[in-house]
């Protein structure tokens, strides 16, 4: 037993090097964890810089294409001022052709005109070759805008698929990244476990040591043992058997027996019984003569032929009242009282019980019987903020609230180790992963979406642990200060667009109204001369020292009327050629000649050439 005992110890204390040296291991894979998740977050780190300079390349390509595209709408404009330049151009070659006719009409008064309206149609066809220049290279312009503008284009979808790669590989390492923590947990918890092991193997060695010392304490009590049980066998082997007697009397103290039962010699114990009366007797032990110890063994029936037989009373009182005690002890033990919110899960011998216990009191066996309550109330688990990036790699912090309950009492005990901690996790992830497909105006816009979503994403790995999830509700969203700037930017932005909008309108309902009032206005001149007379009274009832005088309205229109007459009639003549224009002129010219000679000079009128009157006699002049 000694050798078992050693070997025991030896082979603890070989358990406790070994579990020392996992420990050890164990420490070791958790720092090389605990440094590949700061490379890990580190690589994160990066992917989430490049991911934000692609963004703002995105966002300069997309400025420059407002930018080209901005060119474009001018070189359009340019080409608009081409075309009126163009018209410009046109009149004015008409007008010198105009010019010539006048000329020709004038005679030799006229040849000096005649010179400034060839010099005016010339400098009119270098206007227009050169506005036919300029056109040219504003298409061309145009043509390269369009290409640049589409090369940005291109541009910006590449750095798009390239943000999208970036947006992955971040995903990618922010899961990976929750997986080191979790392995770094596990492996915490591994060493954690190592190192009570060790303890636990340490202090077997010393209760292996202890136990050794004992065993030797042991030996050495058996030994003695055997030494006085080899004195006791020689004094048993000295007594002396002299007679039996019944109706024995009580031996007084200090008076020795005078019916022993057993006589020994010396100084060993004596014994003797004796009935001071027919029901009762006593025991008297006396050690040389001395009385020691009495105690009352029962009713004796008297009996000449036989010995007295002795009953213990006190130690099956004794017995009784431990018995008592276990029972009690082992009842109570047996109770459980189940809550109305509870459940109880029993397992016997580590199976399960079919039947889940009710509230109430409940009775279970002791020490073979374990039973689990389970609250089967709604229960508010806090998910803590996590840190994710959305689908248009912004990097916010989101934190959520989970209620759930227990429906199925069984699946919750066996399936999981513990639901409250396996909820937690799948909560926190399917979080992440909700986020990551997300972008931030749907989380700041949509959130009923994003709790519906929440909601049958952690529902459904909850469902084989019993476990019904009755709501999930985002809580706050922590936005980077630069993007609240952003947002506040935005924000007013809009704003002063909606008044600049309604600003706009306001202004176009009353110009309509304005437009409406004076073709009411035009169609009654007296209203209009109301009004003017109204606005009058209106400035000088403000106490001014000014004198306002109004315009007869009829004058203006006459001087209108004669003013659009002529270019309603230039407006009206089709358009022609240089050549047709010089081959009119020509004819025109020897037309008048030919009209001068018949008529005579002093003709102020032209028979084939009407509305030119005018020009003719100033001509003369």
């Amino acid at each position: 037993m000694r050798s078992n005992a050693q070997t025991a110890a030896g082979q603890a204390d070989e358990v406790v090097a070994s579990a020392g040296a996992v420990a050890s291991s164990v420490d070791t894979v958790a720092t090389g964890s605990s440094q590949m998740e700061s490379a890990i977050r580190e690589i994160s780190q990066n992917a989430s810089q490049a991911s934000r300079v692609a963004g703002q390349a995105v966002d300069v390509a997309e400025e420059t294409t407002k930018t080209v595209g901005k060119l474009g709408d001018s070189s359009a404009e340019i080409a608009t001022v081409i075309k009126l330049i163009n018209g410009i151009a046109e009149q004015t070659n008409l007008l010198a052709l105009n010019a010539t006719i006048e000329a020709a009409r004038a005679g030799e008064a006229g040849k000096g005109f005649a010179v400034v309206a060839s010099e005016v149609k010339e400098l009119a066809q270098e206007t227009a070759r050169a506005t036919e220049d300029i056109s040219q290279r504003v298409e061309a312009i145009q043509a390269d805008t369009a290409g640049a503008v589409d090369a940005i284009g291109r541009i910006s979808a590449v750095i798009g698929e390239i943000n999208d790669f970036q947006a992955t590989i971040a995903a990618a390492v922010e899961e990976q990244t929750a997986t080191t923590n979790e392995m770094n947990r596990n492996v915490a918890e591994a060493a954690s476990g190592s190192r009570d092991i060790a303890a636990a193997i340490t202090g077997l060695a010393a209760g292996t040591a202890e136990t050794n010392q004992r065993v030797e304490d042991a030996q050495g009590a058996a030994s003695e043992l055997a030494r006085m049980s080899g004195e006791l066998q020689d004094a048993v082997s000295r007594f002396v058997v002299r007679g039996v007697r019944s109706g024995l009397r009580a031996v007084p103290v200090g008076e020795p027996p005078a019916n022993p039962l057993l006589i020994a010699s010396g100084d060993r114990l004596l014994r003797s019984v004796a009935s001071p009366s027919p029901a009762r007797a006593t025991e008297t032990w006396n050690r040389g003569g001395r009385r020691v110890g009495t105690a009352c063994r029962g009713t004796v029936p008297r009996s000449p032929s036989r010995p007295e037989e002795v009953v213990p009373v006190t130690a099956l009182l004794v017995v009784l009242a431990v018995v008592v005690v276990l029972a009690v002890v082992l009842g109570a033990a047996g109770v459980q009282s189940v809550q109305q919110y509870q459940r109880g899960v029993v397992l016997r011998f580590g199976r399960l019980l079919p039947a889940v216990r009710e509230p109430g009191l409940r009775f279970i066996i002791p020490f073979v019987d374990q039973m689990t309550k389970v609250p089967v109330q709604t229960l508010v688990l806090d998910v803590p903020s996590q840190g994710t990036i959305t689908r248009d790699n912004v990097t916010i912090g989101v934190d959520a609230v989970v209620y759930f309950r227990v429906v199925d009492p069984v699946r919750a005990v066996i399936n999981v180790e513990n639901y409250m901690i396996a909820t937690s996790q799948v909560s926190q992830t399917s979080l992440r992963s909700v986020i990551g497909r997300a972008d931030l105006d749907t989380l700041l816009s949509d959130r009923e979406a994003i709790n519906s979503e929440l909601r049958a994403v952690i529902d459904t790995p909850t469902e084989d642990w019993g476990i019904k999830i009755d709501r999930v509700e985002v809580k706050d969203i922590s936005l980077p200060e630069g993007m609240r700037r952003s947002m506040s930017r935005q924000a007013e932005a809009e704003r002063d667009r909606r008044a600049r909008v309604i600003s706009a309108d306001g202004e176009f309902q009353a110009s309509t109204k304005l437009a409406q009032a004076a073709e009411a206005m035009s169609a009654t001149p007296g209203a209009l001369q109301l009004r003017l007379l109204q606005t009058v009274a209106d400035v000088a009832s403000e106490k001014n020292s000014t004198l306002v005088m109004p315009f007869p309205v009829e004058l203006l229109r006459f001087f209108e009327q004669a003013a659009g007459g002529r270019p309603e009639a230039e407006a009206t003549r089709p358009a022609a050629s240089d050549e047709d224009a010089e081959q009119a002129a020509l004819a025109s010219t020897e037309e008048v000649r030919a009209l001068s000679s018949t008529e005579g000079a002093g003709n102020g009128q032209a028979d084939g050439v009407p509305g030119l009157t005018t020009g003719s006699s100033a001509g003369r002049g």
